[in-house]
């Protein structure tokens, strides 16, 4: 059951980064030229590329995941401001942040049963 629920957190990880890479196509909706749009894109869908080839490299290594995990989540704390305006951005924080924590928590657990 734990093996399960750890392929689901690196499959949601994977999820995550598709789903920044597919917000940064909105740079396209700018009036800008074709250059710079492409620029625009690579610059804004590099986070959710990151994301994706950390999964991808530490697939195997949960420890190393599950830190990695917390710490890209407490950066998209204090880069996004979430907690600055909890009311606000009390969707993402249901929707984004406490599963993250979650899912790095449980890669932590599952790298101590190792």
């Amino acid at each position: 059951m734990m093996k399960k629920i750890i392929i689901g957190g690196k499959v949601f990880l994977l999820l995550i980064g598709g789903f920044l890479i597919l917000m940064a196509i909105d740079v396209f909706d700018m009036n800008l030229s074709l250059l710079e749009k492409i620029g625009g894109f690579l610059i804004s869908a590099s986070p959710g590329v990151a994301l994706i080839v950390f999964v991808y490299f530490f697939w195997n290594k949960t420890k190393y995941l599950g830190i990695g995990t917390l710490l890209i989540n407490t950066g998209f704390l204090i880069i996004f401001k979430f907690l600055n305006q909890p009311r606000e951005n009390i969707i993402m924080i249901l929707i984004m942040i406490i599963p993250l924590y979650i899912i790095g928590i449980l890669f932590l657990i599952d790298s101590k049963k190792r």
